[in-house]
């Protein structure tokens, strides 16, 4: 889906590895299956059985690698920064219930719970106290939005307020009016997923629901 594709904003040649699958992508094996050498051509319509098996298999059942290109290092670096400081971003993903991130060496953890409408967030790392976080979130059809509260329930503002832009689970980077509240609805995208596609029909239902 588009959401994978998006992958291809920062590397040619991604990967997974995940039980038996091992499969990998790149603009040389699109031209070596299409048989021409051409610009343009659908990278991840052309996959091929990888001979390479990630260390990292051994700890996770499933490895992707994103090779980045090297004009996109300093970007995602920098993208890595306001992630990692940020725990609002895992709001929405209830699927997920811990997130690590580990660069060089520098670890910092996230536990997401869920209960009642709340969801909670247990920030921790070596040698720090750890930091619980706290949001109430409310449904009007696919759409939802989280407040920030404390431990009695009540608003809150705390060093996890997001930036004020709209959320399709991950954060966008269109502005969102209503400062100290997180919005997310199923909006339809931009390919590089960072923008709402204003033109979509999905995107109208979705605001409308907001």
């Amino acid at each position: 889906g588009v959401g994978f594709r998006s992958v291809l904003n920062i590397t040619s040649s991604p990967e997974i590895h995940s039980g038996v699958l091992h499969v990998q992508w790149s603009p040389e094996i699109a031209e070596e299956t299409v048989g021409l050498a051409a610009k343009n051509l659908p990278v991840l319509a052309f996959p091929k059985w990888s001979k390479n098996r990630p260390e990292e298999l051994e700890d996770y059942d499933t490895v992707v690698v994103l090779p980045l290109t090297s004009n996109k290092r300093s970007e995602i670096e920098e993208e890595w920064e306001g992630f990692v400081s940020d725990p609002s971003i895992v709001v929405f993903i209830s699927g997920l219930s811990e997130l690590t991130w580990d660069l060089g060496g520098s670890v910092l953890s996230w536990n997401r719970s869920e209960a009642n409408g709340c969801v909670s967030i247990i920030q921790s790392q070596p040698d720090e106290s750890k930091i619980i976080f706290r949001w109430e979130t409310f449904g009007f059809g696919s759409s939802r939005v989280a407040i920030p509260i404390g431990k009695s329930g009540a608003l809150e503002r705390t060093s996890s307020d997001a930036p004020s832009t709209f959320r399709c689970f991950f954060p966008t980077k269109d502005n969102n009016p209503f400062q100290n509240i997180l919005i997310h609805a199923e909006f339809a995208l931009t390919p590089n997923r960072k923008h709402l596609d204003t033109e979509h029909l999905d995107t109208a239902r979705a605001i409308k629901d907001v």
